[in-house]
């Protein structure tokens, strides 16, 4: 009988057969875990025990009283469910992430205060990600500068929609940097809300205000793979206006298999909450068969949990949900 091992924070889970290790277990379905075993290193392969039976061989003691055991995954052969702590484990098709330089190609201002930024990185090195994937910008005093890249993986270029309100998002100091700077510093790849593999059923991509970065990067990936498949797009902004990049949007509708819609918020003052409501009504009312879908969300947290919350009752099951906001922003 096999026990079930999940993963934080990622959530991922493994199932682990009777007289196998937890490493054994990993490497087997696709996962890559740190370990050294061969290079006669040890407790590179060490998971933080969270909960469960991890069974006798491989249990660390707590390094300070009251904290919880540690565990070697190449030992552990647990004889019960767990929960373990390991934030560098990698699930199939997500590669780990790199640091590198890249030149500052272009800085260029889109509709409104929306910035597309060119970044390139140097010959023969050409960057590795998924479509829907983001990267930290690494600018001193700035932790927080995480960005999708709004482009499909298969060259040097890294394009980024940054969103810059004056006096009203630390942004701006982030594109003044880029401004003035030949290069800049990056890590990627980062986030699991990406395509790994060209999708057999439907897709549904919907994004608000500059989350349309990280579904360009699915469209155009999909697009450059010959990908035939029905995709629905949803892109909500507050004003028609907001649509900074309306011509790549309206042109992938001329695309037989691409199905685009447009939202906007219905009030008169143009409340940012709005186009969430009007972007709800409009997914409620697609005849997409929701049990077969997967859908991937880029938004603000209220949006992302407002479409999940939406789209269970018609079945939509979570496994078949994707947003980077489950992981940073957990409920």
């Amino acid at each position: 009988m096999t026990v079930d091992v999940v993963f934080r924070p990622g959530r991922y889970r493994v199932s682990v057969r009777p007289g196998e290790t937890i490493l054994e277990a990993v490497a087997g379905q696709g996962y890559r875990a740190p370990n050294a075993c061969r290079n006669g290193v040890c407790h590179v392969c060490v998971a933080r025990l969270l909960d469960g039976d991890p069974g006798h061989e491989g249990v660390l003691a707590p390094a300070l009283p009251g904290h919880p055991p540690s565990v070697l995954i190449c030992k552990a052969q647990p004889l019960s469910d767990c929960e373990l702590e390991m934030t560098n484990l990698y699930p199939p098709g997500i590669m780990p992430a790199r640091e590198m330089a890249a030149k500052i190609h272009a800085v260029r201002a889109l509709t409104g205060d929306v910035h597309e930024v060119d970044l390139l990185t140097p010959a023969g090195i050409l960057p590795e990600f998924h479509a829907g994937q983001y990267l930290q910008l690494l600018i001193p005093g700035h932790d927080g500068a995480y960005f999708s890249i709004a482009n499909a993986p298969g060259s040097r270029h890294l394009q980024l929609h940054i969103l810059a309100v004056p006096g009203q998002s630390s942004a701006c100091e982030v594109v003044d940097y880029l401004r003035s700077r030949p290069t800049v510093r990056l890590r990627l790849p980062m986030g699991r809300c990406c395509l790994t593999a060209l999708p057999a059923e439907p897709v549904v991509l919907v994004a608000a205000g500059t989350g349309f970065a990280q579904i360009k990067s699915m469209v155009e990936w999909l697009i450059l793979k010959g990908h035939i498949q029905p995709v629905h797009v949803y892109w909500a902004v507050r004003r028609p206006e907001e649509r900074y990049a309306a011509a790549i949007f309206s042109s992938w509708a001329q695309l037989p298999w691409i199905r685009c819609f447009g939202v906007t918020a219905d009030s008169q003052d143009n409340d940012w909450a709005g186009h969430h409501v009007e972007l709800v009504k409009a997914l409620v009312n697609d005849p997409v068969d929701w049990q077969q879908a997967s859908v991937y969300v880029s938004g603000s947290p209220p949006m992302v949990y407002a479409v999940q919350d939406a789209l269970r009752p018609l079945g939509l099951a979570d496994p078949r949900f994707h947003s980077d906001v489950l992981d940073y922003a957990p409920r």
